[in-house]
């Protein structure tokens, strides 16, 4: 009779950690399927205004249409000042759009960034209008 009471309470601590560890894995499963879900949330860029890109904050995938306005090539790089009501520095790698020139209208999606209080694009994708 001792060996069947042993027996049950040694099953009955198993049962219990096994419940444990489902219950642990159940959890991290949806924390894991909740951070995916957002995590592809700040994937999509957010289509603002040229004038809202300073109310958006440092490092966020964004979507702005405009009009090129000074365009400076460099070795690697285009930089150039896309306008709307008011206008924002572009940095763009040259593989994306080698040729802009001043009064081209298109879409850049890009990550926000700042230099010395001064907001400016991060060129990622430069969209031709249809």
């Amino acid at each position: 009779m001792v060996l069947v009471h042993h027996a049950t309470l040694s099953q009955n601590f198993c049962n219990f950690y096994v419940n444990k560890l489902l219950t642990a894995s159940i959890a991290a499963s949806v924390i894991g399927t909740i951070s995916l879900f957002v995590y592809v949330q700040t994937l999509e860029p957010k289509q603002i205004s040229i004038s809202a890109v300073d109310m958006v904050g440092q490092g966020v995938l964004i979507k702005i249409s405009g009009t090129v306005q000074t365009v400076e090539p460099k070795e690697k790089q285009i930089f150039f000042k896309l306008c709307e009501i008011s206008c924002i520095s572009v940095h763009s790698p040259k593989n994306l759009k080698p040729l802009i020139m001043n009064g081209d209208r298109f879409s850049v999606v890009g990550i926000t960034k700042d230099f010395y209080g001064n907001a400016y694009i991060e060129a990622k994708k430069i969209i031709e209008p249809e």
